[in-house]
């Protein structure tokens, strides 16, 4: 799992205090960095946020003196106030929650989880002992992921539609949510689409062809050219598969298929316009408005060929991996079978028309 590690060195607790008064050190419970500094992200325009959680009772009568732009050790220092119970009731929100709780509120969890306590570090663990990290992490990939279904569902409107360039615009929203689904399984999440870029590139390596498609999905849409944004479309389609295989089978498969691609395009593998999802342990499989139960070891396969490397490579990772025992000839049969299934045939007509 990803780690932050970050040290904030320029902070000291007598410093600070004494800035902000004497009257706030004898009521606060935790002091933490938070935000860009505390994610290792800071840049030399940033500035450094502090969320000071303070008992109750102290709240209002704190809230009324200035605490924005402070400036300590020469550095401007914007401080948020928080009371012991605001922060108990967002810390108390159930696990099955966490995807529908607002964007304000999941990024104060974030904060006060993963900021870097520098004054009260046991009044923080009093307050964080009962907090699952791992049940966090797991309900904002479920949330991307639930997001990125409903994308699938207005790309393919739009392209039905022939209204290309919003299929552009939702492609390029899928893959961020099937991207920030798949971080959020290495802990490196974040509830609000901040530093997107800085979080792929500190957890996957530069050379890695994934990248490229990435970068091409934010910068490099052929608007112009209708033929060209199609394909640009089926690219985006094959790359969210990537994140895909990688949130349902495992950063080990990602990087194994990742290590032994290259930055090849891959032949036009029908159909395009699909997406695997996972309800209550189930896969299933979408193709254009339809729908149908898969096991997982088809799952696998269909996302592992959004990859353009040889079957008996995928067939060797797959084993290698997943443990799944099947040949580059079982690989071939799947796809077949899976083109030839109903779901696909109800498309098969009018795919990218």
């Amino acid at each position: 799992m990803f780690e932050r590690n970050v040290k904030v060195e320029h902070l000291d607790e007598r410093v600070f205090f004494n800035a902000l008064g004497p009257e706030f050190r004898s009521v606060t419970i935790f002091a933490s960095v938070v935000g860009s500094v505390a994610e290792g992200l800071a840049t030399t325009t940033s500035d450094t946020d502090i969320f000071l959680v303070v008992e109750d009772e102290a709240v209002c009568r704190l809230s009324s003196m200035r605490l924005r732009a402070l400036e300590v050790g020469g550095r401007l220092i914007d401080v948020v106030l928080l009371g012991r119970k605001e922060v108990e009731d967002l810390l108390g929100t159930s696990a099955d929650k966490w995807k529908f709780l607002d964007l304000r509120k999941l990024e104060f969890v974030h904060k006060i989880i993963f900021g870097c306590v520098f004054f009260g570090l046991p009044g923080f663990r009093v307050l964080t002992e009962k907090f699952s990290i791992e049940d966090f992490l797991y309900g904002m990939r479920d949330r991307y992921l639930r997001n990125a279904n409903d994308e699938f569902s207005n790309l393919v409107g739009y392209l039905d539609d022939n209204l290309l360039l919003s299929a552009a615009d939702t492609a390029r929203t899928y893959v961020r949510s099937c991207l920030d689904a798949y971080l959020s399984t290495l802990g490196d999440c974040y509830p609000q689409p901040k530093w997107r870029i800085q979080r792929l590139l500190r957890n996957i390596d530069r050379t890695a062809p994934v990248v490229d498609e990435v970068l091409r999905v934010e910068f490099d849409a052929p608007y112009r050219d209708e033929v060209l944004l199609k394909g640009w479309i089926e690219s985006c389609l094959r790359t969210a598969r990537k994140f895909q295989l990688g949130v349902f089978f495992g950063e080990g498969a990602f990087s194994a298929f990742e290590k032994n691609s290259s930055n090849s395009t891959l032949d036009h593998f029908f159909p395009d316009r699909f997406v695997v999802e996972r309800i209550d342990g189930l896969f299933v499989v979408r193709v254009g408005k339809s729908h149908g139960g898969i096991d997982s070891r088809t799952a696998a396969i269909l996302l592992s060929l959004a990859w353009p490397i040889d079957n008996e490579t995928r067939a060797g990772i797959l084993k290698s991996e997943l443990g799944m025992e099947i040949s580059a000839d079982g690989i071939s049969l799947r796809h077949q079978s899976f083109i030839k299934s109903k779901i696909v045939k109800k498309i098969a007509s009018d795919q990218f028309a």
